[in-house]
C-alpha cells in the first residue's frame, strides 16, 4: 500500500513554466492541477480538494498576494508556496503575512523546491485529516450540546494553531 501524496495545484500565467513545474514536483504529488491565475486557481479551489498550493506572484487579472488575501477572507485554509522572479522584501513580507508557508525565488533549486513543497503537502494533509476526525467524531456520536461545543472549540483552536505555525514560520 502507497502512501498518499496529497493534491497540488500549480498557478503561473506563463503556460511553459506551469509545464516544468508539474514535471518537477510529479514524483512529489498524486495529482497535479494547474491554473494561469488566481482566479482560475480560486474557481478550481472551491471545486476541487488540494493539500497545497504553488502560485507565482505576478500574474495578471489576480495576483498571489491577492489570491491569498481572498483565500483568507472565503477561509480557504490550503498551504501555499509562493514564487516569484524578483527579489521584493515588502511583497514577501505581505505574503508570508497573509499565511504563505515559504517563498521561493526564480529561478530556484529545484531539490530545495521539491523537499517545500512535498513538506507543504504534508502539512495540507495533516490539516486535512485532523479536520476529518473532528468531523467524524462530532457526526457519528450522539454528543450532548456540551461535547459538540467542546469540538467547535477544538475546531476553531486548530484554525488558530494553524495561523500560529503560519505566524511561527514567517520568523
Amino acid at each position: 500500500m502507497t502512501t498518499p501524496k496529497g493534491r497540488l495545484l500549480v498557478v503561473d500565467d506563463e503556460p511553459v513554466i506551469l509545464e516544468i513545474l508539474k514535471a518537477m514536483l510529479d514524483d512529489e504529488a498524486d495529482s497535479i492541477e494547474t491554473a494561469q491565475n488566481g482566479v482560475i486557481a480560486l474557481e478550481k479551489m472551491t471545486s476541487l480538494q488540494f493539500d497545497a498550493i504553488v502560485s507565482d506572484i505576478s500574474m495578471p487579472q489576480m495576483t498571489g498576494i491577492q489570491m491569498l488575501a481572498e483565500m483568507r477572507q472565503r477561509e480557504i485554509d490550503i498551504p501555499v508556496v509562493i514564487l516569484t522572479s524578483y527579489s521584493d522584501k515588502g511583497n514577501m513580507l505581505q505574503a508570508l503575512r497573509l499565511g504563505a508557508i515559504d517563498f521561493l525565488e526564480k529561478p530556484f533549486d529545484p531539490d530545495k523546491l521539491c523537499l517545500i513543497v512535498r513538506n507543504t503537502l504534508d502539512l495540507g494533509m495533516a490539516y486535512k485529516n485532523c479536520d476529518a476526525e473532528l468531523n467524524e467524531i462530532y457526526k457519528d456520536n450522539k454528543l450532548s450540546p456540551e461535547a459538540q461545543q467542546k469540538i467547535r472549540d477544538i475546531k476553531s483552536s486548530s484554525r488558530f494553531l494553524r495561523k500560529s505555525m503560519q505566524v511561527g514560520l514567517k520568523k
